[in-house]
């Protein structure tokens, strides 16, 4: 069972991780143009 806390991690972790896959998209379409 996991605790509130772990959770609250899980969470931030995968809204951080999904921020820097956007992010490297954007950036990576601006040196390609």
């Amino acid at each position: 069972m996991l605790t509130l806390s772990q959770i609250i991690l899980v969470i931030v972790v995968t809204i951080l991780s999904i921020l820097l896959i956007i992010f490297s998209i954007y950036i990576f379409r601006i040196l390609e143009e």
